[in-house]
C-alpha cells in the first residue's frame, strides 16, 4: 500500500506522457505497480518495462514467484519490454544463442501479451551490440559497435529510460529505438 501511495503522490494529478518500470524485487511490489497501471489503463500511457532482474555478475535478483508475477502482471501493460538475453531466458522463454533464437523468443513473449519487444543481445557477438526489435509492423535488427569500456553500469536502464522519453515525444517504436540507441552509444563513447 505504501508503494501505491508513493506512486500516486508522485503522479500528483500530473498528466503522464510515458512510464518506465525497472527493477521490482518481489510479488507485493509487482502487484502494487500493476494495480496502479490497471487504474490508469484508460489513459493509454506508453509503458516501458525493463526487467533488470539479473545483476551485472549474472546473479538472479528475484525468486520464481516474482518471475511469474512479472509475466502475469506486467507483460500486459508493456508498450515495450526490454530484456537482455539472460533476462529473456529467465522469464521463461528459452536460452538464446543466435539471431534465430532471438526471433523465436520475441515471438513467444508476444504470445504472452507483450506488444513490442526489444531484445538486447550484446552477448551474441563480441564486436557488436545487437538489438532485435519485433512489433506488429515487423522486425528490425539494430547493430552498434561494442565500445570497450568499464563505464557501462546502468546502460540497460539508461536505454529503457530513453525509450520512454522518445515514446513521450510520440515517436513510433522503431524511431524510439533508433534515437535511444544513438543516445546510449554516444553516452558510453563519451563516458569517463
Amino acid at each position: 500500500s505504501f508503494i501505491k501511495e508513493q506512486i500516486y503522490a508522485a503522479m500528483g494529478g500530473t498528466k503522464l506522457d510515458a512510464i518506465k518500470i525497472g527493477f521490482l524485487e518481489n510479488v507485493d511490489s509487482i502487484n502494487a505497480v500493476a494495480d496502479v497501471l490497471d487504474d490508469i489503463r484508460d489513459q493509454n500511457i506508453p509503458v516501458v518495462v525493463d526487467p533488470s532482474i539479473i545483476s551485472r555478475s549474472n546473479k538472479v535478483l528475484v525468486n520464481d514467484e516474482a518471475i511469474a508475477a512479472w509475466k502475469r502482471k506486467l507483460y500486459i501493460h508493456a508498450k515495450i519490454l526490454t530484456p537482455n538475453l539472460a533476462e529473456a531466458g529467465l522469464l521463461g522463454v528459452m536460452a538464446i544463442e543466435d539471431i534465430d533464437d532471438m526471433r523465436h523468443a520475441a515471438s513467444m513473449m508476444r504470445t504472452l501479451g507483450v506488444e513490442n519487444i526489444v531484445l538486447k543481445g550484446g552477448a551474441i557477438d563480441d564486436d557488436k551490440e545487437l538489438y532485435f526489435v519485433v512489433t506488429d509492423e515487423g522486425e528490425r535488427i539494430y547493430e552498434r559497435e561494442t565500445i570497450k569500456t568499464p563505464h557501462t553500469l546502468g546502460a540497460g536502464s539508461a536505454f529503457s529510460t530513453a525509450l520512454a522519453v522518445n515514446l513521450a515525444k510520440h515517436k513510433d517504436v522503431f524511431d524510439a529505438v533508433e534515437n535511444s540507441l544513438d543516445f546510449l552509444h554516444q553516452s558510453i563513447l563519451h563516458s569517463s
